[in-house]
């Protein structure tokens, strides 16, 4: 049990670093799904916030443009009558029409889908067959009938801007009447406008970096100033934003660069309650950036590196209490507690190590008894004895030093174990022990030390396999002929046999009993 302060220690070492590793990944993991759970729950506010807004701004349209209605109505039917007293419509003072009705375009169209007048000048001579065959077919119904339209928001195909538009036919069903404003100088635009709103969400949020809103035929209505349409956007997104127009379903772009930034491209398709104009139904581009995530998590990351080094730092300092506590326990487990020398358990434990490592082949095994221990503690006292025995132990290790485990068994009974032993390294060991005995009888003759002196009896593993209790018979064997012989001396006893020629003998002065 040499190493059972070092297996110990290692052993708490990996429990620790198994629990904290556990606890790493776990606060890791939970740290993880937190920034994600936050980033989801930002971005669902984001969007619902922006489609809150949207529907406020349709509701407010649907309020605010029953005045424009009614303006385009009243001025449509006044210009209807103008037309029934002069139908040569391509005589009519448009600049006079213009100056009357000065915030309004005024135009014709005849059952062609021709515009044959107009006040507002891009659009002069436009032929929607070249464009717009849906626009066309819906003039030409409208222009049977006698019925006044409203379409709301529409884009002005001459201008690419956000108009609200009016229809009224002429009696006679030989053309359409309309008027056009343009939606900044509607009375709505000027409270409620996409340019506005958008411009107040991207400043309320760090993580949304672009907004804007696209009507399905791809048109970007919060750029008043120049109209923006989807193929602005790269061929990527432009897929994205296609898929989410026809199929009318939310779509999602994310791109990954280094240091974990990302961008999130959604485009979100959004149905008012009610539908007025062909730009009503929308999408809704929001491009996302992870900059508050990155900022979150590395305040995390500082936090929970904070907490590994507490409980790094903390489990150190337990496990050196721990093992202060053990201490004791684990020397008593290994360690004759009176001399140091390794106790019995600690000797069984090196010797199955040492027998199934086999690279230390030849086991050598030395039994030493103290001759006359008990006369020495009768005469002298129990406490002149464990001095006598802490000596002794000191004295197996001094002789020995590196090369020997040295065994206390109990009593005066001592072992030492030689790893790659050969007989002349057992009688050096035995010699120099008997001599260092007959040292102190001489200098101590009138004392307890010259009572005493070693019995001494070894052997050497037969072969790598051979198991420790055939080494320590033979090894006792051997001892036993050693004390038989007078005490004071070694003999070692060959792994072959037992016959007289494999048993060697050495006496330095055999003491009287």
């Amino acid at each position: 049990m040499r190493n059972l302060s070092f297996k110990l220690w290692s052993l708490l070492i990996l429990f620790a670093v198994m629990i904290i590793s556990i606890m790493s990944f776990t606060t890791h993991t939970l740290l993880t799904k937190d920034v994600a759970e936050y980033q989801t729950s930002v971005r669902a506010d984001i969007e619902n916030n922006i489609v809150a807004n949207l529907q406020t701004m349709d509701k407010a349209h649907q309020i605010f443009q029953k005045s424009e209605t009614d303006e385009m109505k009243s001025v449509l039917y006044l210009l209807r009558d103008y037309y029934e007293e002069n139908p040569a419509i391509h005589t009519w003072d448009l600049d006079a029409i213009k100056k009357t009705y000065e915030h309004f375009d005024f135009y014709i169209l005849n059952d062609k889908g021709q515009v044959e007048i107009t006040t507002h000048e891009p659009s002069r001579g436009i032929d929607f067959n070249d464009c717009c065959s849906d626009f066309v077919k819906l003039i030409q119904e409208r222009i049977k009938t006698d019925q006044f339209y409203f379409d709301g928001l529409e884009i002005s195909v001459a201008a690419n801007d956000q108009r609200m538009y009016g229809y009224l036919p002429t009696k006679d069903h030989n053309y359409l009447l309309e008027l056009g404003i343009a939606f900044e100088d509607t009375h709505v635009a000027k409270e409620f406008n996409y340019e506005k709103t958008v411009h107040s969400l991207l400043e309320n949020h760090e993580s949304l970096e672009d907004l804007r809103i696209f009507t399905y035929n791809g048109f970007v209505l919060n750029h008043q100033q120049d109209l923006l349409t989807y193929e602005d956007l790269e061929p990527k997104l432009q897929q994205a934003f296609l898929e989410a127009s026809k199929l009318e379903k939310d779509t999602e772009v994310v791109k990954k660069y280094k240091d974990g930034v990302t961008e999130t491209h959604r485009f979100i398709s959004y149905q008012p309650e009610e539908t007025n104009g062909t730009i009503s139904k929308r999408i809704i581009y929001v491009k996302y950036n992870n900059k508050s995530e990155l900022a979150l998590a590395k305040q995390n990351s500082v936090q929970f590196l904070i907490m590994l080094v507490v409980a790094i730092t903390t489990s150190i300092l337990l496990l050196l209490i721990i093992l202060r506590i053990l201490h004791n326990t684990i020397r008593l487990a290994t360690y004759d507690s009176l001399t140091g020398a390794y106790n019995r358990a600690s000797y069984l434990q090196h010797m199955d190590a040492l027998i199934n490592k086999r690279k230390v082949f030849p086991i050598g095994l030395m039994l030493v008894d103290l001759d006359n221990f008990k006369q020495v503690n009768d005469l002298y006292g129990h406490a002149e004895g464990d001095a006598i025995l802490c000596e002794v132990a000191k004295i197996l290790k001094e002789v020995t030093g590196p090369a020997g485990y040295v065994v206390r068994f109990g009593g005066d009974e001592f072992a030492i174990i030689i790893e790659n032993a050969h007989v002349d390294k057992m009688k050096h060991y035995a010699t120099l022990l008997l001599a260092e005995m007959q040292n102190r009888r001489i200098v101590s003759a009138d004392h307890s030390w010259g009572h005493l002196s070693f019995s001494i009896g070894a052997t050497i593993q037969q072969e790598p396999r051979e198991e420790e209790k055939n080494l320590f018979e033979r090894a006792d064997q051997a001892l036993y002929m050693s004390k038989e012989r007078g005490k004071d001396g070694y003999t070692y006893l060959s792994p072959n046999s037992l016959d007289d020629s494999n048993v060697m003998q050495v006496d330095l002065g055999v003491m009287d009993n």
